[in-house]
């Protein structure tokens, strides 16, 4: 296990194009995200029963029941899986709110004027003319979005 969380604290290095502060966002968030986003080894996690050599929870082609599978092996036993669904509810309406709220202010910074529907132009960071600061913090919260919207449902499949 101590070799999963090196590859975990690795994950958002400086070198990625991931952010691990972004104002308002607690870093529990960012370990949550670590823990869900990284792709896993499956066979080192004991998952034969997977037709493919590596997947994350947030990858799409695995259904809620294997990402269950995925997070009960990877969560261990006696993990409050109900606990973690309530939280994740409540984070993604708020990586939402804060992903808008950067988008804004990137969008104000880069052309002076509020953003609006045609402003979108770049999956995840909105503008390829923002910054690299608002790039990283956009696509990390977009990320975020996506591998937590997985995660609850993984939870929400998982038997005790």
């Amino acid at each position: 296990m101590n070799n999963l969380n090196h590859l975990l604290d690795k994950y958002l290095g400086e070198s990625d194009s991931y952010t691990d502060k972004i104002e308002g966002i607690p870093k529990s968030v960012f370990d949550d995200f670590k823990k869900y986003q990284k792709a896993l080894d499956i066979k080192a996690l004991g998952f034969k029963g997977f037709n493919i050599s590596k997947a994350s929870v947030s990858a799409p082609a695995l259904s809620d029941k294997q990402r269950a599978i995925m997070l009960k092996n990877l969560m261990g036993d006696g993990f409050d899986h109900l606990k973690q669904s309530k939280a994740l509810e409540k984070i993604i309406p708020e990586l939402k709110k804060k992903w808008s709220e950067v988008q804004k202010q990137a969008h104000m910074e880069t052309y002076g004027e509020q953003p609006s529907f045609g402003s979108y132009k770049v999956s995840g960071v909105g503008d390829s003319s923002y910054s690299e600061k608002y790039k990283k913090q956009l696509r990390t919260l977009a990320h975020m979005e996506t591998a937590f919207k997985y995660a609850l449902g993984g939870h929400k499949k998982v038997k005790k």
